[in-house]
């Protein structure tokens, strides 16, 4: 029943999304352990502004679990200095967020730097911002931020697959 429910969601989206879109279904991959059930969107990539002082574009995942009721998204960083990055600052409008930053870790990779960092929502604030319809600016960091923002067509096809993994922790949390 369950992955009738399932399958009914991916049709739905993929319709949204047109006949040449990318599948949302192939963006994420879901796993249950007994009583949890993990989300995760795969990585992709989010484009740098031309004020960053990030020298690629973001890489990032994000994982949802039904035991926490919370979104954890990690994301990856190139640099060609060592930077201090202790908070994402995420704006879009009214909606302002501030979250600190979990480092995994800090490498020097020849002239780069390479960053792989960490930062938690709730289940609700992740809500909250896939319910932004004007692309949020994430910046890391404050002296020389490392600003990423998704054009409006790239931000409507993240934020609905966003909803479709927080439909499936709804259907797999009852």
């Amino acid at each position: 029943m369950l992955r009738i429910v399932f399958l009914s969601i991916i049709f739905l989206f993929s319709t949204l999304f047109g006949a040449n879109a990318k599948n949302p279904s192939s963006a994420i991959l879901v796993k249950g352990f007994g009583d949890n059930t993990l989300v995760f969107y795969r990585p992709s990539k989010m484009p740098r502004a031309s004020s960053s002082a990030a020298l690629s574009d973001m890489v990032l995942d994000v994982t949802i679990s039904t035991i926490d009721d919370s979104a954890s998204i990690k994301s990856t960083h190139y640099t060609s200095m060592p930077l201090q990055i202790d908070s994402v600052i995420i704006t879009s409008g009214n909606f302002v967020k501030k979250y600190p930053i979990e480092k995994i870790f800090v490498e020097s990779r020849g002239r780069k730097w390479e960053y792989r960092l960490c930062f938690n929502l709730s289940k609700a604030e992740f809500i909250e911002l896939t319910s932004i319809e004007t692309p949020p600016v994430f910046s890391f960091g404050s002296e020389h931020p490392l600003v990423y923002a998704d054009k409006n067509k790239s931000w409507n096809r993240r934020k609905n697959i966003f909803n479709l993994m927080l439909q499936i922790i709804d259907l797999n949390d009852e």
